[in-house]
């Protein structure tokens, strides 16, 4: 990740933080994360096993930082 202010690095986790329970409680999602952009800026991540048209409830944005649904298989624990 590239470089990210300590006060935008808190503000973030603290949005994860206070989100994280709703998201994975969504069908298809499989984890939750901090990520960046393509243009460098922070964002949340989603992993899901659906596309971002098959989770419409997820919104663009949480608390001002974009949200990035990125489609995966299942994660299972090793």
């Amino acid at each position: 990740m590239g470089k990210h202010s300590t006060s935008d690095m808190s503000q973030i986790k603290q949005v994860l933080e206070h989100h994280k329970e709703s998201l994975m409680s969504i069908a298809g999602v499989v984890g939750v994360g901090i990520g960046e952009t393509d243009n460098g800026a922070l964002c949340l991540r989603v992993l899901a096993t659906k596309s971002k048209q098959e989770l419409p409830q997820i919104p663009a944005k949480l608390d001002g930082f974009e949200v990035d649904i990125q489609k995966t298989g299942p994660i299972k624990a090793l």
